[in-house]
Protein backbone atom coordinates (compact mmCIF):
# COMPACT_ATOMS: atom_id res chain seq x y z
CA UNK A 1 0.00 0.00 0.00
CA UNK A 2 2.85 2.14 0.94
CA UNK A 3 4.00 1.81 -2.75
CA UNK A 4 1.26 2.56 -4.12
CA UNK A 5 0.61 5.22 -2.61
CA UNK A 6 4.62 6.63 -3.41
CA UNK A 7 4.07 5.23 -6.96
CA UNK A 8 0.83 8.27 -7.19
CA UNK A 9 2.80 11.19 -5.65
CA UNK A 10 5.82 10.11 -8.22
CA UNK A 11 3.18 10.34 -11.50
CA UNK A 12 1.89 13.46 -9.97
CA UNK A 13 5.28 15.03 -9.69
CA UNK A 14 5.78 13.98 -13.64
CA UNK A 15 2.74 15.67 -14.83
CA UNK A 16 3.54 19.09 -12.30
CA UNK A 17 7.23 18.87 -14.01
CA UNK A 18 5.90 18.83 -17.60
CA UNK A 19 3.06 21.23 -17.33
CA UNK A 20 5.44 24.10 -15.82
CA UNK A 21 7.20 24.40 -19.12
CA UNK A 22 4.24 25.12 -20.90
CA UNK A 23 2.95 27.72 -18.68
CA UNK A 24 6.15 29.89 -18.62
CA UNK A 25 6.45 29.41 -22.54
CA UNK A 26 2.72 31.23 -22.16
CA UNK A 27 3.81 34.25 -19.68
CA UNK A 28 7.16 34.94 -21.66
CA UNK A 29 4.91 34.82 -25.10
CA UNK A 30 5.30 39.58 -25.96
CA UNK A 31 2.35 40.85 -26.34
CA UNK A 32 2.92 43.65 -28.68
CA UNK A 33 2.32 43.34 -32.15
CA UNK A 34 5.97 44.91 -33.41
CA UNK A 35 8.08 41.53 -31.58
CA UNK A 36 5.16 38.93 -32.04
CA UNK A 37 5.74 36.32 -34.97
CA UNK A 38 3.84 34.82 -37.58
CA UNK A 39 1.58 31.88 -36.42
CA UNK A 40 3.38 29.33 -39.08
CA UNK A 41 6.51 29.60 -37.63
CA UNK A 42 5.58 29.27 -33.83
CA UNK A 43 6.29 25.26 -33.78
CA UNK A 44 3.94 23.40 -32.21
CA UNK A 45 4.60 21.03 -28.68
CA UNK A 46 3.06 17.69 -28.36
CA UNK A 47 2.32 17.15 -24.89
CA UNK A 48 2.88 14.13 -23.63
CA UNK A 49 1.45 13.05 -19.82
CA UNK A 50 3.44 10.51 -18.35
CA UNK A 51 0.79 8.82 -16.12
CA UNK A 52 1.40 6.43 -13.19
CA UNK A 53 0.46 3.58 -15.90
CA UNK A 54 2.35 4.96 -18.74
CA UNK A 55 5.50 5.16 -16.09
CA UNK A 56 4.90 1.63 -15.03
CA UNK A 57 4.74 -0.12 -18.31
CA UNK A 58 7.94 1.51 -19.35
CA UNK A 59 9.93 0.71 -16.76
CA UNK A 60 8.39 -2.98 -16.76
CA UNK A 61 8.49 -3.97 -20.64
CA UNK A 62 12.13 -1.76 -20.90
CA UNK A 63 13.96 -2.06 -17.98
CA UNK A 64 17.44 -4.24 -17.81
CA UNK A 65 16.52 -4.62 -14.02
CA UNK A 66 13.02 -6.38 -14.60
CA UNK A 67 14.54 -8.53 -16.96
CA UNK A 68 17.11 -9.68 -14.13
CA UNK A 69 14.41 -10.27 -11.39
CA UNK A 70 12.24 -12.09 -13.82
CA UNK A 71 15.45 -14.41 -15.15
CA UNK A 72 16.49 -14.44 -11.02
CA UNK A 73 12.79 -16.26 -10.30
CA UNK A 74 12.88 -18.98 -13.20
CA UNK A 75 15.00 -20.90 -10.75
CA UNK A 76 12.16 -21.12 -7.81
CA UNK A 77 10.00 -23.19 -10.48
CA UNK A 78 12.08 -26.32 -10.20
CA UNK A 79 11.33 -27.35 -7.02
CA UNK A 80 7.56 -28.31 -7.63
CA UNK A 81 8.35 -29.93 -10.95
CA UNK A 82 10.99 -31.71 -9.70
CA UNK A 83 8.98 -32.82 -6.63
CA UNK A 84 5.74 -34.07 -9.07
CA UNK A 85 8.21 -35.61 -11.15
CA UNK A 86 8.17 -38.76 -8.75
CA UNK A 87 4.65 -39.28 -9.79
CA UNK A 88 5.03 -40.13 -13.12
CA UNK A 89 4.41 -42.93 -14.88
CA UNK A 90 7.71 -44.74 -15.70
CA UNK A 91 8.23 -47.21 -18.60
CA UNK A 92 10.94 -49.98 -18.41
CA UNK A 93 11.97 -52.06 -21.22
CA UNK A 94 14.95 -54.68 -21.30
CA UNK A 95 16.08 -57.59 -23.62
CA UNK A 96 18.82 -59.66 -24.26
CA UNK A 97 20.14 -63.13 -25.38
CA UNK A 98 21.64 -65.65 -23.10
CA UNK A 99 23.71 -68.79 -24.66
CA UNK A 100 24.65 -71.62 -22.21
CA UNK A 101 26.49 -74.52 -23.08
CA UNK A 102 26.19 -76.68 -19.36
CA UNK A 103 27.50 -79.47 -18.77
CA UNK A 104 24.57 -82.47 -18.24
CA UNK A 105 25.29 -84.93 -15.38
CA UNK A 106 22.97 -87.76 -15.69
CA UNK A 107 23.07 -90.79 -12.72
CA UNK A 108 24.84 -93.35 -15.17
CA UNK A 109 27.70 -90.60 -14.48
CA UNK A 110 27.87 -90.53 -18.03
CA UNK A 111 28.90 -86.76 -18.69
CA UNK A 112 27.35 -85.12 -21.43
CA UNK A 113 28.62 -82.01 -22.79
CA UNK A 114 27.44 -81.12 -25.71
CA UNK A 115 24.23 -79.67 -24.59
CA UNK A 116 23.38 -75.81 -26.10
CA UNK A 117 20.25 -73.77 -24.91
CA UNK A 118 19.81 -70.46 -26.67
CA UNK A 119 17.69 -68.01 -24.59
CA UNK A 120 16.28 -64.66 -25.67
CA UNK A 121 14.54 -62.48 -22.60
CA UNK A 122 12.26 -59.19 -23.20
CA UNK A 123 10.21 -57.63 -20.28
CA UNK A 124 8.41 -54.30 -20.31
CA UNK A 125 7.43 -52.80 -17.10
CA UNK A 126 4.97 -50.32 -16.22
CA UNK A 127 5.15 -48.43 -12.89
CA UNK A 128 2.87 -45.48 -11.08
CA UNK A 129 3.48 -44.10 -7.67
CA UNK A 130 0.85 -42.32 -6.56
CA UNK A 131 0.46 -39.08 -3.85
CA UNK A 132 -2.43 -41.48 -2.11
CA UNK A 133 0.81 -43.50 -0.80
CA UNK A 134 -0.30 -46.29 -3.59
CA UNK A 135 2.42 -47.87 -6.10
CA UNK A 136 1.27 -49.79 -9.35
CA UNK A 137 3.14 -51.74 -11.18
CA UNK A 138 2.74 -54.02 -14.08
CA UNK A 139 5.05 -56.42 -15.80
CA UNK A 140 4.97 -58.35 -19.16
CA UNK A 141 7.72 -60.87 -20.08
CA UNK A 142 8.65 -63.45 -21.78
CA UNK A 143 11.46 -66.09 -22.85
CA UNK A 144 12.39 -68.17 -25.66
CA UNK A 145 14.16 -71.22 -25.87
CA UNK A 146 15.95 -73.50 -28.21
CA UNK A 147 17.93 -76.20 -27.00
CA UNK A 148 20.17 -78.79 -28.76
CA UNK A 149 20.68 -81.54 -26.14
CA UNK A 150 23.28 -84.45 -26.81
CA UNK A 151 21.73 -86.48 -24.37
CA UNK A 152 19.75 -90.03 -26.09
CA UNK A 153 17.57 -89.51 -22.68
CA UNK A 154 14.06 -87.49 -22.60
CA UNK A 155 16.05 -84.59 -24.39
CA UNK A 156 13.40 -81.29 -23.80
CA UNK A 157 11.50 -80.12 -26.90
CA UNK A 158 14.15 -78.03 -29.08
CA UNK A 159 11.97 -74.83 -28.48
CA UNK A 160 9.96 -73.39 -25.91
CA UNK A 161 8.30 -70.15 -24.89
CA UNK A 162 7.57 -68.66 -21.35
CA UNK A 163 5.39 -65.51 -20.90
CA UNK A 164 5.10 -63.97 -17.22
CA UNK A 165 2.70 -61.52 -16.26
CA UNK A 166 2.47 -59.73 -12.88
CA UNK A 167 0.22 -57.04 -11.22
CA UNK A 168 2.17 -55.52 -8.02
CA UNK A 169 0.16 -53.21 -5.61
CA UNK A 170 1.69 -51.49 -2.95
CA UNK A 171 -0.07 -49.22 0.09
CA UNK A 172 1.63 -47.33 2.80
CA UNK A 173 -0.01 -47.51 6.41
CA UNK A 174 2.07 -46.20 8.66
CA UNK A 175 4.56 -43.09 7.96
CA UNK A 176 2.94 -42.24 4.39
CA UNK A 177 -0.34 -43.55 5.87
CA UNK A 178 -2.68 -43.15 2.57
CA UNK A 179 0.19 -40.40 1.31
CA UNK A 180 0.10 -38.16 4.29
CA UNK A 181 3.78 -37.14 3.60
CA UNK A 182 3.56 -37.15 0.11
CA UNK A 183 0.97 -34.53 0.01
CA UNK A 184 2.67 -32.90 2.99
CA UNK A 185 5.75 -32.59 0.19
CA UNK A 186 4.54 -31.25 -3.12
CA UNK A 187 2.21 -28.80 -0.99
CA UNK A 188 5.74 -27.77 0.84
CA UNK A 189 6.76 -26.86 -3.07
CA UNK A 190 3.85 -25.36 -4.25
CA UNK A 191 3.53 -23.12 -1.06
CA UNK A 192 6.92 -22.54 -1.35
CA UNK A 193 6.50 -21.35 -5.29
CA UNK A 194 3.88 -18.72 -4.74
CA UNK A 195 5.88 -17.04 -1.79
CA UNK A 196 8.68 -16.68 -4.20
CA UNK A 197 6.19 -15.27 -6.93
CA UNK A 198 4.64 -12.57 -3.99
CA UNK A 199 8.66 -12.10 -3.35
CA UNK A 200 8.71 -11.29 -7.37
CA UNK A 201 5.69 -8.82 -7.14
CA UNK A 202 7.31 -7.04 -4.62
CA UNK A 203 11.06 -6.34 -5.92
CA UNK A 204 9.29 -5.48 -9.08
CA UNK A 205 7.19 -2.72 -7.16
CA UNK A 206 11.00 -1.27 -6.11
CA UNK A 207 12.29 -1.50 -9.54
CA UNK A 208 8.96 0.88 -10.69
CA UNK A 209 10.07 3.22 -7.86
CA UNK A 210 13.31 2.82 -8.43
CA UNK A 211 12.65 3.81 -12.23
CA UNK A 212 11.03 7.35 -11.70
CA UNK A 213 13.30 8.57 -10.16
CA UNK A 214 16.05 9.23 -13.67
CA UNK A 215 12.96 10.04 -14.98
CA UNK A 216 12.19 12.68 -12.48
CA UNK A 217 15.49 14.03 -12.63
CA UNK A 218 15.50 14.47 -16.57
CA UNK A 219 12.70 16.40 -16.36
CA UNK A 220 13.34 18.78 -13.98
CA UNK A 221 16.81 19.11 -15.36
CA UNK A 222 15.17 20.25 -18.80
CA UNK A 223 12.66 22.40 -16.89
CA UNK A 224 15.87 24.83 -15.56
CA UNK A 225 17.38 24.86 -19.51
Amino acid sequence: MVKIFALLLVATSFQTALAAPTKKAKASTPTTAMNAKPASSTPTRKEVTLTQKVVAELVLQQGDKTKEVNLKYQQFRLAPVQVLSNYDWKLSAQTGYEFDNSTSILSSGTVWSDNEYKRYKTSIGLNKPFTTGTKLGLELSRTSEKAQVSSPLNPPPSEQTYDHASLKLEQALLGNFFGVADRGIVNAAELTYQAEEINRANELEDVVLGGHSPILEQLCFTRKL
